[in-house]
């Protein structure tokens, strides 16, 4: 009998649900959920159109006819109501219906069709003929397609360009506070991010239509989020003591119930697959999955630097992430396949070079986003996805932002012509701090450098730019550069005479050199300090430079860290005995101790422990510990030693007495943190008493970029 037949089934998963729109039931899990059958109807109209969103007016088209005499809007915010309790949703932190004003509802998890309607299967006696005419209607057909297909190829090569353009940039955000370390993420209905003040961090919450930001209720601080998992029902997040590396990775529910670890996994980045049952993260030595309990762990991909940024292809079919280079901005995006072959970098084709990452593809795919930094600026680019080559134009990549702000952190909305950014600018500067008086003068007026240093006899500056050294004399006078442009320079620091200038450099081809250059100018001496992330000083009689060699991420094993004397008349090199695991080595005037403190890097979760070495008795001992120590100087009469913890309250310093062997707190910087620093870096004491700090200021928003993607 002819006829048509229909599959009998229209499945659509979303998140741990199933519904069968034939069969009209809901599912969670394989277990029915019972719901009535104007909720369930509100449930398809959503589902169908997920993203969208659904109109009061549509609404009542499709399920009150206009004969109908009922109070319209009071039912379909029962039937929604209704339909959110047996979805264990909240219409104030929605994972499935969220609220669209007063205009109507929008489901925002992803949803997909388990079976689709087949396609109708007609068998009609009139459609049977011979081969011969159905072979001239296959030529036919054939040679109607390649002419379209010709006339396409054609018209898409002659076409004109079309390229995206920002409509309207809105902020939603307004503290000011954000780290652009902590990444946004959204569920759709909030922004989620870092506040960084003092002390802690803040994990907050904005939503995405704008308003005031909260604090995340539980656990707000300290707390990094990453990703959020395809049914919104869980954050994928690190917690952390301070900025570092493989930290404990978390998952916690959105709506109630206890954070629990991921297996024993440590990263410093991860996220989800597009079906979010596997976890995706990063290591030194690669990628790798695991399932979301941290069981079943495979590595993808192999790579020779720390990766971040994973995101996959709608499709799922492609991972992209960005890749480090050794220097500073100088990272790239990579793309691995999902069976983890052909690793690759992504070619952009950026009209000049530039270090790019952190990228994201548009809701629908069409469009892939990155950042480009080129000259310390950082901008947002989009590129067209082509998914048909070999018919399509070249993409050419467009530059959405514009300086002075630096853009980044994008991710995408749910709407595919909208994507939320952080916008604004981390200031530093390096200034004189009076603790009597608060006052604070930079070291060297309009010359925003981390690596403006001031000589020890207080007569000469050092700051650098364009990827030169420079010396100035304290006033800015008499400006001078010292070296040939590298890619990039820091590290730098005098020689206790004033006449010489240690400096670390990165090079064109991306090597990392250390050098010494005298003061008043000329050539260059290269340090031979080995393998590794070394991070040298002068020793205090200016003959010798002793270096801390970090272990594990810095390249070598624990047992060969440590720190290191170099003879710089004889280049022998010895090691303090003891040191393993030590960085930031501080000798004191007379040469007679050596502080250092354990490396936070290898236990971030751990106390740093600040330790003394003795050199006559060569033997070290505990002097303190605190969250995030860092050595910064002796006095010049070596009885006194004073360090700082950046993640203590007020971010104190502390002096140290060998005499009487006990600390005592010397300055706190709860004034400039109130005023609006973020941190206060101890340095140094200037010759005149006061001190050298570095200060930085936070003045970062979320804000959305409203687009016309052709």
């Amino acid at each position: 009998m002819a006829g048509t037949e229909v599959s009998s089934s229209r499945r659509i998963r979303f998140g741990l649900y199933q519904v069968d729109l034939v069969a009209r039931e809901l599912r969670r899990e394989g277990v029915l959920v019972k719901l009535q059958d104007r909720p369930f109807e509100v449930l398809a109209i959503l589902v169908e159109h997920p993203g969208r969103v659904v109109t009061r007016d549509e609404f009542r088209q499709r399920l009150w006819p206009a004969d109908t005499f009922v109070d319209f809007d009071a039912s379909l915010n029962t039937s929604v109501n209704k339909l959110r309790q047996a979805l264990s949703d909240v219409a104030e932190n929605p994972r499935f219906i969220a609220t669209a004003g007063r205009r109507g509802y929008r489901f925002i998890a992803p949803a997909s069709f388990d079976n689709a309607a087949a396609p109708p299967q007609v068998a009609d006696a009139s459609l049977r003929d011979d081969k011969g005419r159905r072979r001239i209607w296959v030529f036919a057909a054939l040679g109607i397609g390649i002419i379209a297909a010709a006339t396409i190829a054609v018209v898409e090569l002659r076409r004109p360009d079309t390229v995206p353009k920002v409509l309207d940039l809105v902020q939603i955000s307004h503290d000011g506070l954000l780290d652009p370390w902590g990444k946004l993420t959204t569920d759709g209905a909030r922004i989620f991010y870092l506040d960084h003040a003092g002390s802690h961090w803040t994990l907050m919450q904005v939503p995405a239509s704008g308003g005031e930001a909260q604090p995340f209720p539980q656990p707000s601080q300290n707390t990094r989020v990453v990703d959020i998992a395809p049914d919104r029902s869980s954050l994928l997040s690190f917690t952390f003591v301070g900025r570092s590396n493989d930290l404990p990775l978390w998952l916690t529910p959105i709506v109630g119930g206890p954070p629990r670890r991921v297996g024993k996994i440590l990263a410093d980045d991860a996220g989800f697959s597009n079906d979010g049952r596997r976890i995706f993260f990063n290591r030194p030595d690669g990628i790798y999955s695991c399932e979301r309990d941290g069981t079943g762990m495979k590595k993808l991909t192999a790579l020779s630097s720390r990766s971040e940024d994973l995101h996959w292809a709608k499709d799922g079919q492609r991972l992209r992430f960005t890749l480090d280079g050794p220097g500073i901005n100088e990272s790239s995006i990579w793309e691995v396949s999902a069976d983890g072959e052909n690793p690759h970098e992504v070619s952009l084709n950026l009209p000049k070079p530039g270090s790019t990452c952190c990228g994201r593809w548009s809701i629908d795919g069409r469009y892939f986003f990155f950042t480009v930094t080129r000259n310390d600026q950082q901008s947002i680019w989009t590129i067209r996805d082509v998914d048909r080559p070999w018919l399509s134009k070249p993409a050419r990549p467009v530059q959405l932002t514009f300086g002075p702000d630096n853009y980044g952190g994008l991710i995408a909305s749910a709407d595919p012509n909208r994507v939320f950014v952080w916008s604004g600018n981390e200031q530093f500067e390096v200034a004189r701090y009076y603790p009597g008086s608060g006052k604070i003068q930079p070291l060297l007026s309009g010359v925003y450098s981390l690596n403006t240093r001031l000589s020890p006899d207080g007569a000469w500056l050092t700051f650098t730019g364009g990827g030169e050294l420079w010396r100035s004399r304290a006033d800015g006078s008499m400006r001078q550069s010292l070296t040939p442009a590298f890619s990039y320079i820091d590290q730098v620091e005098w020689s206790s005479d004033s006449t010489r200038i240690l400096f670390h450099a990165v090079d064109s081809a991306k090597s990392e050199r250390f050098f010494v250059v005298p003061a008043d100018g000329g050539p260059s001496i290269e340090l031979a300090l080995g393998t590794g992330r070394n991070e040298p000083h002068w020793s205090p009689d200016g003959k010798s430079i002793y270096f801390a060699k970090w272990g594990t991420d810095g390249g070598v094993s624990q047992a060969q860290s440590g720190i290191f004397l170099l003879d710089l008349r004889t280049s022998l090199i010895t090691k303090v005995p003891g040191s393993e695991g030590l960085v930031h080595p501080r000798f004191s005037p007379d040469h007679r101790f050596l502080a250092a403190v354990t490396n936070f890097d290898q236990n971030p979760s751990q106390p740093t422990r600040v330790l003394l070495f003795d050199t006559r008795t060569r033997s070290w001992k505990e002097i303190a510990h605190g969250g995030l120590v860092n050595p910064v100087d002796w006095s010049k009469d070596s009885r006194d030693f004073y360090y700082q913890d950046i993640l203590a309250d007020a971010q104190p310093a502390f002096r140290y007495s060998i005499v009487a062997n006990k600390s005592d707190l010397f300055v706190e910087f709860g004034d400039l943190l109130h005023a609006g620093y973020a941190r206060c870096l101890f340095l140094s004491f200037a010759p005149d008493g006061s001190l050298a700090v570095s200060l930085r200021r936070n003045q970062v928003n979320v804000y959305r970029l409203d687009l016309d993607l052709p």
